[in-house]
């Protein structure tokens, strides 16, 4: 590589080739950038190497490309190097895995071209890039996603290792399939591997019913976790889906499992009619709570988990929330 110049080139001559295109253009490193530059902030050149017919390609530098253009500048200060195609890869991917707010498909994309097009080994990229084999094959796997599972996990997944559980799913539909729970749902990455397995091990197709089953079920569940099922014990309560938060009619009594109008299912989500000792309990516990309230509500708790066998963690978490409702009341 050697730089050549560095002056001032027309945008319009500059040309993005298509293993420079981002995947997701944020608009607000857009703006932040244009406005650096209309406070007259110093902005690095732009990277370009001069083309056979007078234009330029660019080798990195997209989003300050793009500010200037949002501005309706016509010139751009750039760095004019003579390299040849792997340097520029390599420069555009080293300047690339310093930002932070790279998503991964983008630097995927460099990487495939670097080994499909211009024929680099995984070794050699690694040592160009100063990453490990296992990094390269595992950004390679990543790019190798359908563009369908690509546009659904791009706007809301950009964790490596999450990116990289899809990409062990060889079937289109079956990384689809998980793409939409993950991205729907915002699965962490151990979720999001067990679903992953579920997929592998049961197929797409019953995987999909199991979840269209519980997503429909979730609809009549008011205040209880989607993936209530064993097979599906995947979400935490802060990760409930937008049907179970507008189901509002009904809700599920903790002891015998039925479903109630939820006027009928007050408190710790008891019903009245076949627990009436425990409201009469939890009427002991908000009228005298002040005086021993904790004693009384793991007494409480203690009759729940013998009759239901709920975990111990969960029923405490009831009792933090019956605390709240009484201080509430």
């Amino acid at each position: 590589m050697r730089v050549i110049e560095v002056k001032e080139v027309e945008i319009d001559k500059i040309r993005v080739p298509e293993w420079n295109r981002r995947t997701i253009v944020s608009d607000q490193e857009v703006n932040e950038i244009a406005s650096s530059i209309k406070s007259n902030i110093l902005i690095e050149p732009v990277v370009v190497r001069k083309l056979d017919d007078g234009g330029y390609e660019l080798i990195s530098g997209f989003m300050r490309f793009n500010a200037l253009k949002s501005l309706g500048r016509e010139t751009i200060e750039a760095k004019i190097i003579e390299c040849s195609d792997e340097e520029g890869l390599t420069i555009s991917l080293d300047e690339n895995l310093k930002r932070s707010n790279m998503h991964p498909f983008d630097i995927a994309k460099k990487i495939e071209y670097m080994y499909r097009s211009l024929g680099l080994s995984v070794r050699e990229i690694g040592r160009r890039l100063n990453r490990d084999e296992s990094w390269v094959s595992m950004m390679l796997s990543i790019g190798s996603l359908c563009d369908e599972v690509k546009k659904i996990l791009a706007p809301k997944v950009r964790d490596i290792p999450t990116l990289y559980e899809i990409s062990r799913l060889k079937d289109p539909k079956g990384q689809e399939l998980a793409s939409r729970i993950i991205a729907e749902h915002n699965l962490s990455r151990p979720m999001a591997s067990k679903l992953v397995k579920e997929i592998m091990e049961k197929g797409y197709e019953a995987v999909e019913r199991e979840y269209n089953r519980i997503l429909e079920e979730s609809k009549d569940m008011g205040g209880r976790g989607l993936y209530d099922s064993e097979e599906f014990n995947m979400l935490n309560a802060s990760n409930k889906s937008k049907a179970l938060m507008e189901a509002q009619d009904y809700r599920t009594c903790d002891i015998c499992g039925e479903r109630r109008p939820k006027e009928d299912v007050k408190f710790i989500a008891i019903c009245r009619d076949k627990h009436d000792a425990f409201h009469d309990m939890i009427k002991l516990y908000r009228k005298y709570g002040s005086e021993n309230g904790d004693e009384r509500m793991m007494y409480v708790l203690e009759i729940a988990n013998i009759t239901k066998g709920l975990d111990i963690e969960e029923l405490r978490e009831y009792a933090e929330k019956a605390k709240v409702h009484r201080a509430e009341s």
